[in-house]
């Protein structure tokens, strides 16, 4: 059995299969994209009802596009047809992009992703995602320009993860005594929607989402009168309302701390020096279980390169341990971390962007080096996952080894190409994991010019809301 494509096979083999021509081999249909008009090759079969091969034993197939337009183009080309020539195997494509990247750019179409574009004035987008039974809320806040520190926010809802996306408060302006918001992060606590945010120079702010969808000030404060490029995430353990924080202090480049809210105030309740090597960028998510704290740090350099550490501490007795890379375990620029759990499993999501794209046309089918052999080297605009179990970035920053596409314990790869993303983890109906992620669009027609797959160019200022599957490993 073998594929047939129409440019290169016998063309009596689409209606035929004559045995004495080795006809009845090709079961699979599978044109490619032409080069210069991407819908030619689907729009020819359907005028001759894709021959012998409508409603077979297999799907279709096409190859092998990169690009978003191309892929909807195609998607688009096969669901205008009448729908008696819709194949009841359906239609598959063949890439040499990362799944997860095909994922985004064919969600509007397939409906298994999510790729919205929110235009306007989004800068330096950030998200949270809360789940209260089986509502599910996002917010989104970003600021107003690309310099001033003015903050919207915008709240959607969801009815499952990946299902459809619907907006109920847009672009309202977000009160704060912040400068520029750099963090965002939500729990529900005592029938509470409480929301933290920090800012550039250690300024926190606790809020409380209302039922009229506005936020109300609880209180704000400093995680240190002299840290500057801080990251914060709150969470609970038993009762009490806590906070995590990394902020770079005169006498420490990323100071972790866990702080415990006290009424209109917060105490610090264990602190640990990082071994961070010149951050510039810093993010920070923990989540409490089994009486311990499980954190994940990571951080970029003015270089792109990117480092971690995975720390514990204990309810119980106070200690606190770390596992920090010595070296870079990646390379990009302005990580962001989420951590999510499933009764005893914690898992992590971190996206960045200026990172580097594994999986191509080119790279998939060079001779050398291979993929697994590639050395990745900053790429602009690239924005790249890792996803996997706590304990296995845990054991990636003890063995300082580069994550690649070919990592055994993590999940790595391009999802979409912008700037400025972040990314909220969730559980939903308490065994699914769910994940969102915004971040700026490209809006050079230059950017991205790369057979890693160009995302749909969009108008400057515009808020790009992705999500995609995950599974537990």
């Amino acid at each position: 059995m073998s594929t047939y494509i129409p440019s290169q096979d016998a063309k009596d083999a689409l209606f035929s299969n004559d045995t004495t021509y080795a006809y009845d081999r090709y079961q699979i249909l599978n044109p490619s994209v032409d080069k210069n008009d991407k819908t030619k090759n689907i729009r020819d079969l359907q005028k001759v009802h894709y021959g012998k091969f409508l409603n077979g034993s297999y799907p279709f197939l096409t190859w092998e596009p990169s690009n978003q337009v191309e892929i909807l183009q195609v998607i688009d080309a096969y669901l205008d047809a009448p729908v008696e020539l819709y194949n009841e195997k359906g239609l598959l494509f063949s890439i040499n992009i990362d799944p997860k990247l095909f994922e985004v750019y064919a969600g509007s179409r397939t409906g298994n992703a999510w790729n919205y574009a929110l235009q306007g004035s989004h800068y330096k987008p950030l998200t949270s995602v809360l789940v209260n039974g089986k509502d599910i809320t996002i917010v989104t806040m970003s600021s107003a320009c690309t310099s001033c520190t003015e903050a919207m926010y915008g709240v959607y809802t969801a009815d499952r993860p990946l299902g459809e996306l619907k907006q109920i408060v847009e672009s309202k302006p977000f009160s704060s005594p912040l400068g520029t918001i750099t963090s965002l992060d939500s729990i529900q606590w005592n029938g509470d929607s409480v929301f933290l945010t920090s800012d550039s120079i250690s300024q926190y702010a606790i809020h409380v989402l209302q039922k009229d969808l506005s936020f109300k000030l609880i209180q704000n404060g400093y995680f240190s009168a002299n840290g500057s490029l801080s990251s914060s995430s709150i969470f609970t353990y038993g009762n009490d309302l806590l906070i995590s924080s990394a902020t770079s202090e005169r006498d420490c480049s990323l100071l972790y701390t866990i702080w415990q809210v006290q009424g209109t105030d917060i105490k610090p309740r264990y602190t640990q020096c990082l071994n961070a090597w010149n951050p510039n960028s810093a993010s920070i998510d923990t989540l409490s279980t089994n009486d311990t704290a499980y954190s994940i740090v990571s951080w970029s350099t003015s270089s792109n390169t990117i480092y971690g550490c995975a720390i514990q501490t204990s309810f119980k007795d106070g200690t606190t341990t770390s596992t920090c890379s010595p070296v870079p375990i990646s390379v990009g620029a302005a990580p962001k971390v989420s951590l999510a759990a499933i009764e005893n499993i914690v898992v992590a999501l971190q996206v960045q962007t200026d990172s580097f794209c594994f999986n191509s046309l080119t790279r998939n089918t060079q001779a050398f080096p291979s993929v697994c052999d590639l050395v990745p080297v900053s790429e602009s605009g690239v924005l790249t996952y890792t996803y996997g179990a706590w304990n296995a970035f845990e054991q990636q920053y003890s063995d300082a080894s580069l994550i690649t596409s070919c990592s055994t314990r993590l999940l790595h790869g391009m999802y979409d190409m912008g700037t400025n993303p972040d990314v909220s983890m969730f559980v939903y109906d308490y065994n699914d994991f769910g994940m969102v992620a915004v971040h700026e669009a490209i809006t050079d027609e230059s950017a991205g010019n790369m057979n890693c797959g160009r995302p749909l160019i969009q108008t400057k200022g515009t808020m790009m809301i992705d999500a995609f599957s995950l599974q537990i490993h």
